[in-house]
């Protein structure tokens, strides 16, 4: 049986009494929270907003530090400038709303503990205050799922399930008071009601959506004060409700931890969403405990929580930091209190040896002490902190409530990690020594997170040589940068991002201070064109080849992001010789060499040897380098490509020791690496194993082959097909109904809506009818809108600055989508952003980042309605339109009204749902097919 609340506070009060470093943590949060013990409780009055330039610094890009007691001033961490302004307020209460949540815990837990009554009044007039405002705050303007006090569902839900945590301790102290609170019921409630509308699948943010109902449910089920067996009857059905969506709804805690963990234990978005998820689980997990169920203990999801701990080491650098594979932030170490408390849960929930040997092993890491962030700490909304040294005493309210008493350990040996294979992950690691580490991409569910970097090589030796940059802030172009292939040191097609996550680790092995690795991407550079990657690492050096199979016609790019600890410039640390021995020591922004032979790259620190192809190109570019430790953009870093047409072998050697390698020697069998001293290592490498022979004479076999994965086959999706009839001549906007057949006219409506907050219809009328149609080289679209109160953004109007996508989505407007022909057409995928201009029959348009289409492709038109307006869209594909032909395509509505900050919503011909940032970036996945007829 489950110990109940009442039972945990009342064991923790007597270990208090004993225990000094636990009474020293919890004087250290009574410390933090002494700024709410008098006055009045400050609850902000904005909505908070996500924008590119608010709670950022406009010199530098950093995020504005977050202090609690500074509503109206915020400094930047790099350059200490101070800033002020609505924008930077309204990011400020986005923490600030998850901050005082938080604080409502530290001040319930610690009146519980002390048996405080003027603490446990402070927690209560916290959640009292917020059920007083709850409905000031709006529910619009939103950008991933409805909410009130936030831009997105899942920060609503940290907050709500951080207060009503504090209201089950307020309860288990006051039954009576605490459970007089009817306005703070309705709130839980109502936000509940909107959160539960906002079903995100198997999202990392949907772990948070399932704590906050399932945290609802006990609080409206009248708390946790006895075991679920005793709950029954028609008075705790919306208990019983919200508690079985977040826990056995499609999408709730167990399918989760079933589905979208890893049976390495990982989260299936990378370790970055991996910690956040985590989070989430433990935090949903206590509130099951309360009531008798124990995730940790169920047969189904046990191992994979309990593995979720641990699993991310296994990809951990040798400096403890993690990598920044996905959307993660570079450069995360783990030596930061929020990544030890975490583990000390963990270890009181699990027991795993690995994990007090861990803890120990943080306790006791040789790094400097920072300064003590935990008056501003948000424990779920995650901030980087540079690594310190850590102590029990720097953590937070779950140390306090939930860790062991005792200290850990490192009795059971210093925690290790070896070379590992997560193949669901898609992550092959060689870790030849204390300081080394070299991984591959190859393959693995890459999640909505994920990046286009199959075969994408990260090398730390002593220090970071290549890495995966990740990405720095969501709301800035930069996004798209990071996020392509050509960021990566992964082979693509010039230009283009990867066409396929299709790999697998086809060989790894390991035999003393050697290791090799063999990955596969098929598909990856186009339909039946791949790529081999294969590492073989020693104590000296890294020895690096990539295979490409593809025709004659492709040119392949093949990036090599070289670091040193100062992210040299380019004009320092480049330096090429061409075959005939010429320097060229000016090198500009981009540059050409056709060379032949060897080329040797010297940098600071290490020596890399690059054997080049026939006919291979070097360019050398500049793009941001590594993100900082605030989300800024990275300082310009020189990187160079490698280009070359059709198959062939590239081949690279980094050297891992200072100025020890001077060369590289072909023979047809093997590669040789050559030393200072005159010794060499030499490689032979054949289909399922590698040779080596050290610079001392010892033979080295390696084998370890892997079988390649069956991969059922793609469902077949048949797609929705409308009629595309071809026309003599091109309608006005006015008359294109009349002059199509009524069979080939679409009617969008609820089916077809995708919403910010509001279902449809709770709204204005919005409706459209549209029709697809060829005029000679032009595919015509015809688009009618039915909408009252129509509202277009003007041309010279401010750029909001919101997030990434353009400004005229948040207006009134159309957008055309059209690509390849179904069967494999070669037609690329084009996409216009297009918004009527007011006096004027004309319309502005605009290229959708990262499709194809030029606005020079395009004729528009339009006209005014009686109920809304009607626009001719008509785009030239280059050829004549034939009957027979199978086009796909997809027509998006925005919905926008004056008085708004962000759309209202889409009509979509491809289906509906909810906006969810999809904006103007449509897939072609998504589209439908017009059959021309």
């Amino acid at each position: 049986m489950l110990p109940t609340l009442i039972d945990a506070l009342d064991v923790r009060r007597r270990e208090l009494q004993v225990n000094p470093v636990l009474l020293d943590l919890a004087a250290r949060l009574e410390r933090f929270v002494e700024p709410l013990l008098e006055g009045e409780l400050y609850i902000p009055r904005h909505k908070a907003l996500l924008s590119r330039d608010g709670g950022v610094c406009e010199t530098d890009g950093s995020r504005l530090v977050f202090d609690p007691q500074s509503p109206e001033l915020y400094r930047c961490p790099r350059c200490n400038r101070s800033h002020v302004g609505r924008r930077h307020h309204r990011a400020w209460v986005w923490r600030y709303h998850i901050w005082l949540s938080e604080r409502a815990i530290h001040l319930a837990l610690l009146g519980a503990l002390k048996q405080d009554h003027f603490l446990l009044d402070r927690a209560q007039r916290i959640l009292e205050g917020y059920a007083v405002q709850y409905r000031d705050f709006p529910n619009s303007d939103n950008v991933l799922g409805p909410t009130r006090l936030f831009f997105s569902t899942y920060l609503e839900s940290i907050w709500l399930a951080q207060l009503i945590f504090a209201g089950l301790m307020l309860r288990t102290e006051r039954e009576k008071s605490a459970a007089s609170m009817p306005k703070f019921d309705k709130m839980v409630k109502e936000s509940a009601g909107i959160i539960v509308q906002f079903d995100e699948g198997w999202s990392n943010r949907q772990v948070w959506n399932n704590a906050a109902l399932i945290a609802a449910g006990l609080w409206l089920g009248g708390g946790a004060l006895s075991s679920a067996r005793e709950r029954n009857g028609g008075t705790n059905r919306i208990f019983h409700k919200l508690l079985a969506h977040g826990l056995d709804g499609p999408h709730g805690v167990c399918p989760q931890l079933v589905s979208a963990v890893t049976d390495e234990g990982l989260w299936y978005e990378g370790e970055n969403y991996h910690f956040f998820a985590l989070r989430g689980f433990l935090f949903a997990a206590e509130l099951l405990r309360l009531i008798g169920v124990d995730v940790y203990g169920d047969d189904g999801p046990r191992d994979r929580l309990r593995d979720m701990f641990v699993a991310p080491l296994r990809t951990l650098f040798p400096d403890l930091t993690l990598p920044a594979r996905g959307d993660s932030p570079y450069g995360v170490s783990v030596l930061q209190p929020r990544f030890a408390e975490l583990w000390e849960v963990g270890w009181a929930r699990t027991g795993d040896p690995r994990l007090e040997s861990l803890l120990a092993g943080l306790y006791s890491s040789d790094v400097a002490s920072g300064n003590d962030a935990g008056f501003s700490e948000m424990a779920e909304q995650e901030q980087n902190r540079p690594a310190q040294r850590l102590s029990r005493g720097l953590l937070g309210w779950k140390t306090l409530l939930l860790s062991k008493p005792e200290a850990p350990r490192s009795g059971n040996g210093k925690w290790k990690i070896g070379s590992t294979l997560l193949p669901q992950a898609g992550v092959a690691v060689l870790r030849n020594g204390p300081d080394r580490y070299v991984s591959v991409e190859c393959g693995g569910r890459a999640g909505g997170h994920g990046h286009p970097d199959l075969l994408h090589l990260t090398l730390f030796a002593e220090r970071a040589l290549l890495m995966d940059f990740g990405t720095a802030s969501y709301v800035t172009p930069s996004l798209f940068w990071y996020r392509s292939t050509l960021a990566h040191n992964a082979p693509s097609i010039s230009g283009e991002d990867q066409k396929s996550r299709r790999g697998w680790c086809a060989a790894i092995d390991q035999k003393g201070r050697w290791g090799w690795c063999k990955a596969v991407a098929e598909d990856v550079l186009g339909a039946g064109a791949s790529a081999v990657r294969t590492i073989v690492a020693g104590p000296r050096c890294v020895l690096d080849i990539v295979d490409v199979e593809c025709s004659d016609d492709v040119t392949v790019d093949l990036p090599v992001h070289l670091l040193d600890p100062m992210w040299v410039s380019m004009e320092s640390w480049l330096r090429i010789r061409d075959a005939s021995g010429t320097e060229d020591n000016t090198p500009g922004d981009i540059f050409e060499l056709k060379v032949t032979g060897d080329l040797r790259l010297d940098g600071s620190c290490s020596t890399t040897f690059l054997a080049m192809r026939e006919g291979e190109q070097l360019l050398v570019s500049e793009q941001p380098g590594p993100p900082d430790d605030q989300f800024a953009d990275g300082k310009p870093m020189a990187y160079l490509v490698r280009r070359a047409r059709g198959q062939g072998r590239w081949i690279q050697c980094f050297g891992t020791k200072s100025d020890e390698m001077v060369g590289i020697r072909l023979s047809r069998n093997s590669i040789s690496v050559e030393y200072g001293d005159g010794t060499s290592d030499s490689v032979t490498i054949k289909e399922e194993s590698c040779r080596v022979v050290d610079c001392d004479g010892e033979i080295h076999r390696m084998g370890g082959a892997r079988r390649k994965p069956e991969w059922a086959p793609p469902p077949k999706v048949r797609k929705r097909t409308i009629f595309c009839p071809m026309l003599a001549r091109k309608p006005s906007p006015n008359d294109w109904e009349t002059a199509v057949p009524k069979s080939a006219v679409v009617r969008l409506g609820a089916g077809h809506y995708r919403r910010s907050e509001t279902p449809y219809g709770a709204g204005r009328p919005f409706s459209a009818r549209t029709a697809v149609f060829a005029v000679g080289s032009e595919l015509c679209f015809g688009i009618r809108v039915v909408k009252k109160g129509v509202f277009f953004r003007k041309a010279d109007a401010k750029d909001p600055a919101l997030d990434n996508e353009p400004p005229d989505i948040h207006s009134d407007g159309v957008q055309c989508y059209v690509g390849g022909e179904e069967g494999g057409g070669s037609m690329p995928w084009r996409g216009y952003l297009l918004v009527p201009v007011p006096d004027s029959d004309s319309v502005r348009v605009a290229s959708v980042a990262g499709a194809a289409g030029k606005t020079s492709e395009v004729a528009a038109s339009w006209v005014g309605t009686p109920d809304g307006f009607s626009i001719l869209v008509a785009i030239d594909l280059g050829s004549q339109v034939q009957r027979g032909q199978r086009i796909s395509l997809n027509i998006v509505v925005n919905e926008m009204y004056s008085g708004r900050e962000r759309r209202a919503g889409q009509l979509a011909l491809s289906g509906g749902g909810w906006v969810y940032l999809r904006g103007d970036r449509e897939h072609p996945e998504s589209a439908i097919v017009a059959e021309v007829s």
